[in-house]
């Protein structure tokens, strides 16, 4: 059951888990998001504000103290670089505090990892390999390094990282 798309196509499962607490973004939201990202250009130059509103409509941005967090879940098997993510994993599309440091993000990241292990799923996310500081994050959380993938023609090289799933399938409806 783990893998079918059925039970895991979207993050409502996740997000109204009892006790997770973390604000979805909403739509008045989009300006201080954008923010965020503008502040990291260098690392999201992709951001768009037509892809951040279609990720708020699709329930899929955490928002929370100056912290954006856009997560997905595969509905099917996902291509991902040379890698096949399965279906029903979580996986990151991007991460960004407009105060790195300050601790926020970390917390968010671990209410989702708790959330991910209570429903046995496994954590992927990728970045570029010169994120030094992404990468060490990451790995605070037990991603490990999986594989390699490239962006714009081979031109940038990135990391994907995975965290196994640890907890019980059991707890998902709970």
């Amino acid at each position: 059951m783990k893998n079918s798309p059925k039970f895991f196509g979207c993050m409502d499962n996740i997000l109204e888990s009892k006790g997770f607490s973390v604000n979805l973004a909403t739509m008045s939201d989009v300006e201080d998001i954008m923010d965020v990202f503008k502040k990291w250009k260098d690392i999201f130059p992709h951001k768009r504000k037509s892809h951040i509103i279609k990720h708020i409509e699709k329930r899929e941005v955490l928002w929370e103290n100056g912290v954006v967090f856009i997560l997905a879940t595969n509905r099917k098997p996902v291509k991902w670089g040379n890698h096949t993510l399965p279906a029903g994993d979580v996986r990151s599309k991007g991460i960004a505090s407009f105060e790195p440091g300050n601790g926020h993000a970390y917390g968010i990241v671990e209410k989702v990892m708790s959330e991910v292990d209570k429903h046995g799923l496994s954590f992927w996310v990728d970045m570029r390999k010169s994120n030094q500081r992404s990468i060490d994050f990451h790995k605070k959380f037990g991603c490990v390094e999986y594989g390699d993938i490239f962006w714009a023609d081979g031109t940038i090289e990135g990391i994907i990282l995975k965290r196994e799933g640890i907890g019980k399938l059991g707890n998902f409806f709970s």
